[in-house]
């Protein structure tokens, strides 16, 4: 019996213990799992601010609004079939030189001195209905990136391999499926925008034209400004310079001679036409400072267009996309086939799906950014290259994916 009486005090001993240790785990471990859910709550609400950008909104705040996210990727490039001449491909050449002993020469003159169709701007725009958010990001064209042909950029990527490559190129640097592709041919850029309703850009800096790039003035020395032809030279000087000229005239059909840079668009604001339009799209970026201008000028304008449609009726921006269209859906990997003034495979139609999302920019944050990296100089006349931060962009944009 005293040997029964000292098991059951131990036994309620034990209870007791073992049941004051796990109310106080218990309590514990729930308070840990309610600080960690509360922190992911707060995540979840700190990415669907207002426009404004102020305070905070609770999960699911724009469930009501009809339509899933969506993104799309805008791609402008320097096509202009009657001012330039492009490089045929390799099969086309193949044709040509069939039987042709002595076309070898030629035709690496030509493939020298005609060019390839380049991107000149892309800009994803991301819009998260669960976050709340317009993702905005300007991805450079001087990007290096590693494809089958071996390290070109963005630009050059383009127009070697088309926008479908490019897609995939910029889902793996962002991690975000690109649903939709606008490309605008750089001669029909002034259509897209004249039937868009015009705008005005703040130039910050001065533009220059130097042979056949544009760059801004932050990229020539004083004296590169003030450099003229010497008209003092000795009458013999002229004619030995003349024959030389003749000479390279005569082996490659060229004259090569340093140009001197000359402004075409002064700081100030500047109405989004003829000669700042062409400029600005072409602008070539020498310096992480020139990505960063050409970042704004290019955001700035993708968002004042993408307000610009939200105050639009649904009829009126299906009818402005069918008009540019064609209402045709383009997705060809050929830069130098026929488009449209905007080639898209987003047809009219698909504006009923998205339409309140359109207009949901006037509710959502607007995130503007520029892919992170940093600009390599490869000095001398060369322009450099831009390489890209993955690492940093997958975890920046992970809540986009």
């Amino acid at each position: 019996m005293a040997s029964f009486r000292k098991f059951l005090v131990t036994f309620i001993a034990f209870i007791l213990l073992f049941g004051i240790i796990g109310y106080f785990a218990t309590s514990f471990i729930s308070g840990i799992v309610d600080d960690i859910m509360d922190k992911d709550a707060g995540k979840s609400g700190s990415g669907a601010e207002g426009g404004e950008g102020n305070g905070e909104t609770p999960p699911d705040a724009f469930a009501s609004i009809e339509g899933k996210s969506y993104s799309f990727l805008i791609l402008v490039n320097d096509f202009d079939p009657e001012n330039k001449s492009y490089a045929p491909d390799d099969y086309t050449i193949d044709e040509i030189t069939t039987g042709i002993k002595s076309a070898k020469s030629s035709v690496g003159m030509l493939k020298k001195y005609s060019r390839r169709v380049r991107a000149t701007s892309a800009v994803l725009v991301k819009v998260d209905k669960e976050c709340g958010e317009y993702f905005i990001c300007y991805i450079t064209p001087e990007t290096r990136l590693y494809t089958p042909a071996g390290a070109l950029t963005l630009g050059d990527t383009y127009g070697l391999f088309g926008i479908n490559t490019v897609k995939q190129y910029v889902k793996g640097m962002t991690g975000v499926d690109v649903d939709y592709h606008f490309v605008i041919d750089g001669y029909q850029l002034q259509d897209v925008i004249d039937t868009f309703g015009r705008t005005s850009v703040d130039i910050e800096t001065g533009i220059c034209s130097f042979g056949e790039y544009y760059m801004t003035d932050s990229n020539f020395s004083k004296e590169e400004f003030e450099k003229k032809p010497d008209k003092d030279e000795d009458e013999e000087k002229n004619k030995d310079k003349d024959k030389d000229k003749d000479k390279d005239k005569e082996s490659t059909g060229i004259e090569e001679e340093m140009p001197t840079p000359e402004y075409v668009v002064y700081v100030g604001n500047r109405d989004l036409s003829g000669e700042t339009l062409t400029a600005l799209a072409n602008l070539r970026e020498c310096s992480i400072e020139d990505i960063k201008l050409k970042s704004k000028y290019v955001t700035s304008t993708v968002e004042h267009y993408l307000r610009r449609f939200s105050d639009m009726s649904k009829g009126d921006l299906k009818n402005m996309i069918s008009k540019l269209t064609a209402s045709t859906p383009y997705a060809s990997d050929d830069p130098t086939e026929y488009k449209p003034s905007l080639a898209t495979d987003f047809k009219a139609d698909d504006v009923d799906k998205i339409y309140e999302l359109i207009k949901a920019i006037k509710l959502f944050k607007v995130n503007i950014v520029y892919y992170p990296g940093n600009y390599v100089s490869t000095g001398g006349a060369e322009i450099g290259y831009y390489a890209p931060s993955y690492k940093t962009a997958i975890e920046d944009y992970r809540k986009y994916r």
